[in-house]
This record gives C-alpha cells, structure tokens and sequence, in this order.
C-alpha cells in the first residue's frame, strides 16, 4: 500500500500536471455552479496526466436512471493549429489542408469541434480485441461534419463532480445557487433606479 501510495504520488505532483491549480479551479466550478467538469487522461509522449477543466456551458451528456454516464459530449472553438497539433494536417478536410498549406494561412482561426464519446457496441457485444475498447472517442470537425479522429477509452475520461446532489438529480446544485435570488432581486431594484433617475432628469 505504501508503495502503491508513493507512485500515485508522484504521477498526481507530477509539476508538469498542475494538479493543484486544476482541482482548485474545479472546486470553484462546483461551488459556484453546481458542478465541475475535468478531463482526464494520460499524455503518451511525456509519460503524464493530462488533467482540463471543461466550462459546463460547452458539456451536456446522458446518465441512466443511476446517475451513469451512458455517453458525453463537449464542445469546443480550438484554432486551426491546434487541431493540426492535435490530430495531424492529414485529418483535415481537403479544403481546409489546402488552406493551412497555403502561405497566407490564418492559423488562429477557430472552428467548432464536438468531441463524443459513446459506449462501444462492438465492445458490448465481442468483448475485447482490435480496436475494441469498452468506449468510442469521435472528433467531429462540426463546419465540414468531418471525422478528425476515432479511438477509444477504458473509461469516460469527463469526470463530473456535483457539489451536492437531491435525490433523482443528475446535475449537482452550489451554493452560490443561494444567493441567486438576492443578486436577481439587488439587479432588478438597481435597474428601477436607474430608469427613475432617467425620468427624473
């Protein structure tokens, strides 16, 4: 146990993951939201984690009546070189590779990617083998509907953390759910002031 107890120490303080700064930044999503979203997984070329808070705003995914995750879904805006770090100038489309040879390229551009990862039916079906993992990783490049890039996981990689749950909730609530109404209620009146003000002029 101790042993096991130290390697999982230096993979989680590996300086590289900034596993401090991430769990802090999920922390403040939980509470402030109700739920925070990281993306976990383990970057093949540095031999590390690779730990991402997701915004919730760009996440949705289906749970079954237990609150699982039966398939995820996060949607992005990377510029185009990011996509080609992250999927090779091969996995664009022929219109857009041709644009990123081109010497006048615009590589900031964004363009909006949808990454969804499903359960696999080859998987459920045949258990494991080639390229069966027990989930199905898509890229879809959404502009072109292109496929970047097929994979798979052992496990969803978006972990959701709810702050606190009720019963037959899938999403979690926060605390600073709370002071919502007082904040919508301290809005309202400033705006009645200022429209007063307005008038009164």
């Amino acid at each position: 146990c101790e042993t096991a107890a130290r390697m999982m120490w230096q993979v989680i303080y590996d300086p590289r993951v900034n596993f401090t700064e991430r769990a802090m930044e999920l922390a403040d999503d939980a509470s402030a939201f109700g739920t925070g979203i990281i993306y976990v997984d383990h970057d093949q070329k540095e031999k590390r984690l690779n730990l991402r808070v997701e915004w919730a705003k760009k996440f949705a995914f289906e749970a079954d009546i237990n609150g699982n995750s039966t398939a995820q879904y996060c949607w992005s805006c990377p510029t185009l070189s990011d996509i080609v770090e992250m999927f090779g100038a091969d996995a664009l489309p022929k219109e857009l590779r041709r644009s990123w040879e081109s010497p006048d390229c615009n590589t900031e551009k964004t363009s909006e990617v949808l990454h969804v990862i499903l359960k696999n039916e080859e998987f459920q079906r045949l258990g494991l083998g080639p390229n069966r993992l027990p989930l199905s990783s898509i890229w879809i490049l959404i502009q072109d509907e292109h496929e970047l890039s097929r994979g798979g996981y052992y496990e969803f990689p978006y972990v959701i953390t709810p702050w606190y749950r009720r019963s037959g909730e899938v999403w979690g609530r926060g605390d600073a759910e709370i002071a919502l109404p007082d904040a919508r209620l301290a809005q309202a009146v400033a705006a009645g002031h200022r429209r007063a003000g307005r008038a009164a002029l």
